[in-house]
């Protein structure tokens, strides 16, 4: 369909978008983080059509394997958080997923500001993570929010591909990390 993203890298079957919302001062505008990884890609939607909107240059660590999307990026100040999700594969073929967080810039481009230098979540370091058929261990962010005063990041994870939780975390200890 030519009226939605004409992207090489493109897959039939597409998920994990993040979408927010922007004001740009005239009006509001639905976009989405298309793809977090190296290059990142900011789209505009509207009822017709997904186009590009920004192409920013991320410098994300090995160590944070694929990234992702996962849950919607939350506005803190003039930041967006994001979590998204980590895909690791080990050489057997097995794969696990962790959650990740890292900021940009809440007006156009997007620029990405910070990131933290591990997973947010790692569903192995939990000592509960049961081997699923295709995975070795699953924390999918799906939604983010900030809680009481803004003290609090909740991330809602669905886990091990069996359940969901909500973990919280302390803002100025993220900030710090």
């Amino acid at each position: 369909d030519t009226r939605v993203v004409g992207y090489a890298g493109r897959r039939s079957w597409e998920k994990n978008w993040q979408f927010f919302g922007w004001d740009d001062g005239i009006q509001d505008r639905l976009m989405a983080v298309y793809q977090s990884s190296q290059e990142g890609l900011i789209l505009e939607v509207d009822d017709t059509a997904a186009r590009f909107a920004c192409r920013v240059r991320a410098e994300w660590p090995d160590n944070l394997g694929l990234i992702r999307g996962g849950a919607s990026p939350v506005r803190r100040g003039d930041e967006l958080w994001s979590v998204g999700h980590s895909v690791y594969r080990a050489t057997d073929g097995r794969q696990w997923y962790s959650a990740t967080l890292h900021t940009f810039d809440a007006a156009p481009p997007f620029t990405p500001r910070r990131y933290l230098p591990f997973p947010l979540v790692d569903p192995r370091s939990e000592g509960r993570a049961p081997k699923t058929l295709l995975n070795e261990a699953v924390a999918f962010p799906c939604g983010a929010f900030f809680a009481g005063d803004g003290d609090r990041f909740a991330v809602s994870l669905g886990w091990h591909d069996r359940w969901c939780e909500v973990w919280e975390f302390d803002t100025d200890t993220l900030d710090a990390a």
